[in-house]
C-alpha cells in the first residue's frame, strides 16, 4: 500500500532513513509480525525508537529519551559557548542575548510534547540553570530568573503545547 501510494506520487522512500517502532506493549518482542515489511524491495529495519523532527519516539511512547537528547543538546550548546558566557569582559546584556539565540532555541524545541511538567523537564531546567549561572555568577538561579525575565522551562513548555492547541 505504501509503495502504491509512493509511485503514485511520484516519491521514493530512503529505507536507510526508516525504521519500524512497534508502539505496542503487547506486540510480539521477536518481530515476527512486521519481518517481512520492505520499501522498494528493501527490508525495513527495526528499531526501538526513532526520531521525527528532532523529537524521539520509542516504544512505550515516553519521553526519557527525548528529555536525555534535549539535555545533552542544552550542554553541549552550554560548552561550546562557555568562553562567550563566562568572559566577564562581554557585557552580561551580550552574553545573554547570546545565551537566548542559541542555548534557548535549544531548550524549546520540541517541548510541546512535554506540556508543563516540572518532573520531566527538571533536567533540562537544570542545564539551563548552568548556563545562567556561568553568565551571572549567582549561586542561586531561582531569583534571577524573573531578574533576566526568563521563564522556567516547564513555563515555556506549557505556553508551547498552548499554542499549539490554539492553532489546531
Amino acid at each position: 500500500v505504501i509503495e502504491s501510494w509512493a509511485n503514485t506520487w511520484e516519491m521514493k522512500f530512503g529505507v536507510n532513513k526508516c525504521g519500524i517502532v512497534a508502539f505496542n506493549k503487547d506486540w510480539p518482542n521477536d518481530n515476527s509480525a512486521t519481518d517481512q515489511i520492505r520499501l522498494h524491495g528493501e527490508l525495513v529495519p527495526h528499531t526501538k525508537e526513532y526520531k521525527y523532527l528532532g523529537v524521539i519516539f520509542d516504544k512505550d511512547l515516553s519521553l526519557k529519551s527525548f528529555i536525555q537528547d534535549k539535555k545533552k543538546a542544552v550542554s553541549n550548546a552550554i560548552h561550546a559557548l562557555y568562553p562567550i558566557l563566562a568572559n566577564r569582559n562581554i557585557p552580561t546584556r551580550y552574553r545573554l542575548t547570546i545565551f537566548s539565540g542559541i542555548v534557548l532555541g535549544n531548550t524549546k524545541y520540541g517541548l510541546e510534547t512535554v506540556g508543563g511538567n516540572i518532573t520531566i523537564t527538571k533536567p533540562i531546567q537544570t542545564e539551563f540553570n548552568i548556563g545562567l549561572q556561568t553568565i551571572l555568577g549567582a549561586p542561586k538561579i531561582a531569583p534571577m530568573l524573573t531578574e533576566c525575565e526568563y521563564n522556567s522551562v516547564d513555563a515555556r513548555a506549557f505556553v508551547a503545547r498552548v499554542r499549539l492547541y490554539e492553532q489546531s
